[in-house]
Order: structure tokens, then sequence, then C-alpha cells
């Protein structure tokens, strides 16, 4: 059989039916690729052309969507300052160390340096340093002469970023108040959170780089020191705040107290002054103890006042008319039948008038005081003093205390709500009710932030809070006054000891062997040619030492706080 051949080049291929073989044409071949190739290139050049002429800015913008994104880290916070202008709360450069694993090359002297000189445990930093991430924070808003020392060695992928770091120069003083910021720079508490906005109303806004998986590596040429925050200043008065701290403290240690607390308030303009619990935490340091730190016992916390209400309710009696001052009362001699409960006096008398009975604290003589104003005056009082309602005064979670209606109240109850049990109150209404005893009866609102204009609610008359403030002065000043630890020579001082029974946590009875010691006292210091009027509440909770009497434990820390500020204050007023 003849093989078929093909005639010329034109075939692609030939094909040899003998053979059963194809035999590729090499010059048709070589101009297919070569017309791909010339394909491809002017491909690649109208896409160079399109990315670098027609239409960059557009690309460009697109990878560095791809490659870069920015994060915000908080900007520098704007001060805290007292009404002085001495600063509370201020931010300062520190730095911050961080590790990129993908560049470092001896891990056990990473290791080994950064545990010695940042003082950590080797192993917990050896388990950081096994993180796939690009980017690890070692110990951030460090001192920075230690940063400077862990970078003189040298160590391939160890750095440095700066940072703003709160600080608090009066340390634990007034520090639940105050507030903690996080380590990121926002305010995790008091006013540091409240005024949030106002502290630090914007972020630092900070490139990043992306690593081609996609993870964050964080520029480090940012300017960290961009303030745009504004100073906050306060009412407090930060000498007057350490006084009241450091004797808090001690009367703790001294009393084997659980707590103690003080609030300090002008009488007239109801600012705050101080306000200070102790134990209290030092929020300079890098952890805190527990979430207890936190809470403000001054305002969120309820306890029932005891004697320290008799005077708000005598003025409320006297206010309206049903009784005098001068007024005597049968006190029975210590004990009084209210159906099936007794009410008791420590000290038995036969007669007292209203103003013996505030003096000598007779539970008896209160409650025939309320038993003659009656359960609606007695409860609208108490609404007007402000119990049962909060301050007000722009701290979150403030408590409202416990003021039952009087629909619900039993006969035994109009009593004892006289002398203090069976209605709860916190340290700043309790205060601020008082103040209305003796700035001319005007109840302040109340104020912690400076140069706020507050208005006043007329609650007493005028004669009603003179009154009453010569009773406070004779509790203090006269021998069977229970307040004579409390006296202060070249000042007006008055004030009410308080002995109260701690009621059980499930609201069932009172708690066997826990008190609460109080006094709670106004000085004015115009003997002294000082025209300023303070109330000041010490309360300590919770006494196991020689004794759990307001009189004999909380008296003598309001003694020794009010000297301190009026001394203070007249050696401020010779400068």
């Amino acid at each position: 059989m003849k093989s078929a051949k093909s005639k010329g080049n034109s075939s692609f291929y030939n094909l040899d039916t003998n053979r059963n073989k194809i035999s590729y044409n090499p010059l048709l071949r070589l101009k297919l690729v070569s017309f791909l190739i010339l394909l491809w290139t002017a491909f690649l050049v109208f896409r160079l052309l399109s990315l670098q002429v027609l239409n960059p800015e557009k690309w460009i913008e697109w990878a560095n969507r791809q490659h870069t994104s920015k994060i915000q880290i908080a900007a520098q916070r704007g001060k805290i300052l007292d009404r002085n202008g001495l600063e509370l709360a201020v931010s300062v450069p520190a730095s911050s160390i961080f590790v990129r694993p993908a560049e470092f090359e001896h891990k056990d002297l990473i290791v080994k340096v950064l545990a010695e000189e940042l003082r950590m445990e080797p192993e917990l930093i050896a388990k950081k340093l096994e993180s796939e991430s690009p980017f690890i924070w070692i110990k951030r808003q460090i001192h920075r002469h230690i940063a400077e020392k862990i970078l003189a060695y040298n160590l391939k992928g160890v750095g440095e970023i700066e940072e703003a770091r709160r600080v608090y120069p009066f340390a634990q003083s007034a520090s639940t108040l105050i507030g903690k910021v996080g380590i990121d720079g926002n305010g995790l508490s008091g006013l540091e959170s409240i005024h949030e906005r106002l502290l630090s109303p914007e972020k630092l806004e900070v490139s990043v780089y992306k690593d081609a998986l996609g993870k964050k590596i964080i520029a480090e040429n940012f300017n960290h020191q961009q303030v745009v925050g504004e100073n906050l200043q306060l009412t407090l008065d930060a000498e007057f705040q350490q006084f009241a701290s450091k004797e808090l403290e001690k009367v703790v240690i001294e009393h084997k107290a659980k707590r103690a607390i003080a609030v300090l308030l002008n009488a007239k303009s109801g600012e705050v002054i101080a306000l200070g619990q102790a134990p209290s935490e030092n929020f300079n340091l890098e952890k805190v103890s527990s979430r207890e730190a936190f809470f403000n016992y001054a305002l969120q916390g309820s306890y029932e006042p005891g004697s320290t209400m008799k005077p708000m309710v005598a003025a409320m009696a006297l206010n309206l008319g049903a009784v005098t001052i001068d007024e005597i009362f049968n006190t029975e001699n210590g004990r009084f039948r209210i159906g099936r409960r007794t009410v008791k006096d420590v000290h038995g008398s036969s007669q007292l008038s209203v103003r013996d009975i505030v003096v000598q604290s007779s539970n008896i003589g209160m409650s025939k005081i309320a038993f003659k104003m009656g359960k609606e005056n007695l409860y609208k009082g108490l609404r007007d003093f402000g119990f049962g309602q909060s301050t007000k005064l722009g701290v979150p979670g403030e408590a409202a205390g416990i003021l039952r209606h009087m629909d619900s109240w039993a006969e035994i109850d109009i009593a004892t709500h006289s002398f203090g049990q069976g209605v709860a109150v916190t340290a700043m209404q309790l205060t601020r009710a008082f103040a209305a005893l003796v700035n001319g009866g005007f109840l302040p609102n109340l104020t912690l932030i400076a140069n706020i204009p507050i208005t006043n609610k007329q609650v007493l008359t005028p004669e009603v809070s003179t009154q009453m403030r010569d009773t406070l002065v004779a509790v203090v000043e006269q021998p069977n006054g229970t307040g004579k630890n409390a006296k202060i020579p070249g000042l007006i001082v008055g004030g009410k000891t308080g002995t109260a029974q701690k009621a059980k946590t499930d609201g069932r009875g009172y708690a066997s062997g826990a008190y609460i010691a109080s006094f709670m006292g106004f000085a004015d210091g115009q003997k002294i040619g000082i025209d300023e009027n303070f109330v000041l509440l010490v309360m300590v909770d919770e006494p196991h030492g020689s004794s759990i009497y307001g009189g004999t434990v909380a008296a003598p820390v309001f003694r020794r706080i009010m000297k301190n500020v009026f001394y203070t204050l007249a050696m401020r007023k010779k400068l």
C-alpha cells in the first residue's frame, strides 16, 4: 500500500500512516509562541501604564489599604486638678517594651535580660514569645530609665514605644473618687470615667503596617505627646484630703475597724472639699486587688445612721412649730413601751427639754417628738432633707438609701425613724442634711466641679438653724454632752455622736457585736478671723478596739482633721 504525502508546508503536521506518528512543524510552533509572548507583553505594558500613568492614586490607595491600616491609641489625657491647681492626676511619658519574634536571634538571652530588668518571671516571658503574633507586648508603661537599660543591650527584635502613663501624685488619697485609667488610656472608674470625653475627647490615630499574613505591626513613629484632653478642676482641696486620708488610716489600725469614711463639705456652697475612705487603693500600682477597690462607700454604701439622725428630726419639729426648743418631755426614766416593743435610753432621765434630748441623745425623747409631729410630717421632713433619694452629685452608682413610704410604717417605725433605725442613708446624704442645720437652713446642691453655680433649697427657717447650731455646740461644750472629744480651742465646734447597730445583710435584725461609730459636726472659724464654715462626717465601721462609741472613736478623728484644716487656712492667709 502506497503512503500518502502532503504537498508543501501548509499543513501544521505530517501524518505518516506507515509509522502511525505525528511530526510537528517547528516554524509554525515558533510563530504561535511568539504571538503569545507579544500578547502577554502588551498586557503588562497596558497594566503598568494603567497603574502608573492613567490612574495611580486609585491603585496607591488600594495598595495602602492592603498593607497598612490605622489604629487608635489614647492621647495624653488632661490633668485633674484640685481647687488650688495641685495635680491629682497627670499623664507622664513612659516606655512600653515589645518583641518581634521574626527578628530576634537569641531567644534565651532575650528572656534572661527582660526577666532581670523588668523583674518578671522568665517562664512568663518565654510563654509570651511562643505567640505566633508578629508583635508582642512584654511590659507596658514602665519607667524610661528601665527601657533605656534594656535598649542598651542592642537585642535584635526587642524595641520600645513611648506611651503616656497616668500618675496620681497623692497616691491613694481620694483614689476611689478620682478613679483609674486602663493600660490603653481609657477611664475605668470614678471621675476618670465620668469625664472621659473632657479629659480625652479624641484618640491618637496611628499608622500600622501588616505583614504578608495580614497581622498588624504597630508603627513606632507617632507623636504620643499630642495633648487633646482638657483639664478638669475639682472642688477638692488636696491638702485637706490628705489630712482626712491619713487620719482614717490611723483610726482603722488603732481600732481594728473594717473601714472608715470621711466627708468634708463647705456648708454654705455645697462644695465637696474632701471625700476619703480607708483602706483605699493606690492606683499608681499596676494591679488592683479586687473590684471592691472601685467602690465608693461614702456615695454607694448605705447604713443606718443611728443617733446622728436626731438633730435633723428635732429641727423638723421645731420648723413645723410642733415643739419649742425648751419644751419639756417625760423621758420615762430610760424605758418607754410602744406596743410590744420597748425603747430604751442608755442614761435614763425623768424629764428633758428638746435641747437636752439632742445633747444627751435620748431615744425616748426623740420618739415622743416624732409622735407629736405625726407620721406624715416626719416622712415629708425626711424627704425634704434629701433622704431616700440621690444627692445627684453625678457619680454613677450613687445610692439613694432606704426610706420606706409612710404607708408601710407601723407605730414603732415612727419612733425608730426618729433615732436613725429602720432608715438607711449614705454618708454624703447625711453630711449634706447636716449642713442645712448650721448654714441658715439651706439644703445645698452638692458639686465636685470647681466654679459651678449652685442653687439651694430652704428647708429650715434661719431662726431654727440658729437654735440647732447652739444645741449642737452644747453637745461638744457641755460636760454631759457626748461630743466633748471634738472640741477645738479657738473654733466654734458643734456636732452629734452616733453609735448605731449594724443591720444584718439579710435585713432581719441586727448583727451581734457590729456597730458603726460616727461623729457629724461643724467648725466655724469666725473667732480666728477665718470666714469658713465646714461640716465633716467621720464614720468608723465595726471598731473592735477599746471602744465602740462615736464620742470616743470618731470624735477625736474629727478634731484632728478639722484642726489641721483651719491651721492650714490660717497659714495660707498669712502668706
